[in-house]
């Protein structure tokens, strides 16, 4: 997961969320993820990575721009581990 800053946003970000921005947008992403999951059986994960990558990408994507009041935007994502639980 890549994203950029939005420099006419910067100092609101940096001044709402000071040095923990950055872990803070990781936190949201994962959360994002986490949350969209459940929507997917094993067989999905297996057969259907873009279509759940594109899912993750939405909504990551909406939630970080919400998050950041417009001062993050995300710029790629690539679903590349998939663990299951037992």
């Amino acid at each position: 997961m890549y994203f950029k800053v939005n420099p006419d946003k910067l100092y609101e970000l940096y001044f709402q969320f000071g040095d923990t921005w950055k872990a803070t947008a990781i936190r949201i992403a994962y959360s994002a993820i986490k949350d969209q999951s459940p929507n997917y059986g094993v067989q999905d994960f297996l057969g259907n990575r873009r279509e759940i990558s594109l899912a993750y990408y939405t909504e990551v994507k909406r939630r970080l721009a919400e998050f950041s009041i417009g001062g993050l935007e995300l710029d790629s994502f690539q679903l590349r581990r998939i663990y299951f639980e037992d």
